[in-house]
């Protein structure tokens, strides 16, 4: 939950601040005292305007990119030293197109020192779980979308990551192929209990996916609001269409209505 109640946070945010300079010598300013506890297992969908800062939260967490003040923990760790499976919103520059679908599962378990029989078996064993075994040796060029999108979310759940991270991992799907998608993530998420952070434009997958949304205000990005979703699991296609759903997601909106409202008025 929010910075302040006392829980088993798996990740800890705490005042974080990060700026990019300008040409100008000035700084942009892009997360300013942004505190924030996850608890494990759950699912956090980070819903807010463009460019407010979301995608550089994650890159931050991945270890991928330094923040100027505040920590960041994982599992009590630095993010350079915990475990984070990425899933990217572009699935064919996050594949390997000279490996096969099983090749790039294993590729993740490689680079982490598993031995090349193991590797071939969990990452046989990933593939199975989202439903991709028959395709173990098909390459990317000759997968759907979809497909490929389910290999980038195998290959980061192989070596057991402490968190996912996922930036927005179905915008770039059709519509159809997206709801299945949810749908099918959400089942890989309650059976492995992974701590997981999803960015998301899309009102209806922050809800559907979250245990909570949080709403993050214009750039420089903090809390804007905080939307907890008690929608029952598993959850399928009735739920988006239950009062229940409607509801939440118009909480959602609401809040995002009211903070980018708010920005406009300031002179």
């Amino acid at each position: 939950m929010i910075c302040g109640d006392i829980i088993q946070s798996e990740i800890s945010i705490t005042r974080l601040h990060k700026s990019y300079p300008k040409n100008n010598g000035q700084k942009t300013e892009v997360l300013k005292h942004f505190s924030l506890d996850v608890s494990r297992g759950e699912v956090v969908c980070i819903f807010g305007p463009n460019s407010c800062g979301k995608s550089t939260l994650l890159h931050i967490l991945a270890g991928l990119e330094p923040f100027d003040s505040g920590s960041v923990l994982i599992g009590g760790k630095r993010p350079y030293d915990a475990k984070a499976g990425f899933v990217f919103q572009d699935y064919n520059a996050s594949l390997f197109p000279w490996r096969s679908a099983l090749g790039n599962v294993m590729y993740a378990l490689e680079c982490n020192g598993v031995q090349r029989k193991s590797a071939f078996n969990k990452a046989a064993a990933m593939l199975a779980r989202v439903g991709l075994s028959g395709y173990a040796n098909k390459y990317p060029y000759e997968l759907s979308g979809g497909m490929r999108q389910r290999i980038s979310i195998a290959r980061a759940l192989a070596f057991e990551p402490d968190v996912l991270l996922l930036d927005e991992p179905f915008s770039a799907l059709d519509y159809d192929t997206r709801l299945r998608m949810e749908e099918e993530l959400l089942q890989l998420l309650s059976q492995n209990r992974v701590t997981t952070i999803c960015v998301s434009h899309d009102v209806d997958e922050a809800v559907f996916l979250a245990d909570r949304v949080i709403v993050l205000s214009p750039q420089p990005a903090s809390i804007h609001g905080v939307v907890e979703i008690d929608l029952p699991k598993p959850r399928n296609s009735e739920t988006r269409s239950s009062q229940r759903f409607l509801e939440l997601r118009n909480r959602v909106v609401g809040l995002y209505r009211h903070q980018t409202l708010r920005k406009e008025s300031i002179p």
